[in-house]
């Protein structure tokens, strides 16, 4: 019988705060290490996870010396829908998807439909799992929660590594001009592009501390645009924040009944008192999925990647020293063409 297959994750990890596919790597080695289903190097990998446009030219050459291993694509975006129309990341991906992946992964459905709306030539084998944060950290313990609505002031959090406007600044620069500061609290984590003039700005917290903050405050406020799995946000939902979130790209997936949705700016203040109202009964209705969950997901799907090669369904791709060179000139050309 075949032991159980491991995974290898080839991400550039940042320690610190960072952007939220490099937490949630993190999180996502860490949890396939407990199941015993994590490889600590390629060369003892059953299947290779890469991400995205990260790293592409590390994982030709791993793609030219390992023709066995499966080579399984964790793709995000489209990016230019939430980034500039001419973003040449999504040509990247692209082509790893096209010449090296046997397999892919989305994070959501909106992000599957939106890459195959774009012409999505992908490997015949894919699934879509999605994101957790790291329960160690982000949990709801120590969070105290009123019984029925809010009756003082309601504390709104919002968070972002990035500055990228799409990242719902619009909304939060909005809320600076207009809101009722004796009414709320406003504080938001992370780099902006706009200057605060009212509300609270903190600098981007490492994950305990930003893990703190969200807890002392009631309701998370998620303004991004087509973001197809955002981070922050199931960090927000994992500490028991019910969510106010922009009813775009992947971000109904993850609220569900666990908040309210907008389309315009000006509905987001009366969506605050909507939502304080009726608060408890908000917070029993988040669902928050577990690191845990995903990394068995990942690791069942490898598993049955395993075995569709055993079968002979799955060939997965070799790069032969005339594709090595020329898979390498088309990066080459993407990246600054």
């Amino acid at each position: 019988m075949r032991k159980a297959a491991k995974v290898y994750i080839h991400f550039p990890y940042r320690l610190g705060p960072y952007g939220g596919a490099n937490q949630f790597f993190k999180a996502l080695r860490g949890a396939l290490r407990r199941i015993d289903r994590f490889a600590e190097s390629p060369e003892a990998a059953d299947a290779i996870l890469f991400n995205s446009h990260h790293s592409i030219d590390q994982i030709i050459d791993f793609r030219a010396k390992n023709s066995k291993a499966i080579f399984v694509h964790r793709v995000d975006g489209p990016m230019r829908v939430y980034n500039a129309s001419s973003d040449k990341r999504d040509g990247i991906v692209a082509l790893a998807s096209r010449l090296l992946a046997d397999a892919t992964v989305f994070q959501s459905e909106w992000s599957r439909a939106e890459n195959e709306k774009a012409g999505w030539e992908g490997p015949p084998y894919g699934t879509l799992i999605g994101n957790a944060p790291d329960p160690e950290i982000f949990n709801s313990c120590g969070r105290v929660v009123p019984p029925g609505s809010l009756a003082e002031k309601v504390r709104v959090i919002s968070s972002s590594w990035s500055p990228n406007p799409r990242k719902g600044f619009d909304v939060y620069a909005f809320l600076d001009q207009t809101l009722d500061l004796d009414r709320f609290d406003f504080t938001f984590v992370g780099n902006s592009p706009y200057q605060f003039k009212r509300i609270k700005h903190l600098p981007p917290l490492e994950s305990h501390a930003l893990a703190s903050e969200l807890k002392q405050n009631d309701i998370f406020l998620a303004a991004t645009l087509n973001d197809p799995c955002s981070n922050s946000l199931l960090e927000a939902l994992a500490c028991g924040l019910p969510v106010i979130a922009r009813r775009s790209g992947g971000n109904p997936e993850l609220v569900r009944k666990g908040g309210l949705l907008f389309d315009e700016k000006e509905e987001v203040i009366g969506l605050m008192g909507d939502l304080a109202a009726n608060y408890h009964a908000y917070v029993e209705a988040i669902y928050s999925p577990n690191i845990d969950e995903i990394a068995f997901k990942y690791a069942d799907f490898v598993d049955f990647l395993v075995n569709e090669q055993d079968c002979g369904r799955l060939i997965t791709k070799k790069l032969r020293m005339l594709d090595y060179f020329l898979t390498r000139w088309r990066l080459r050309k993407l990246e600054h063409g």
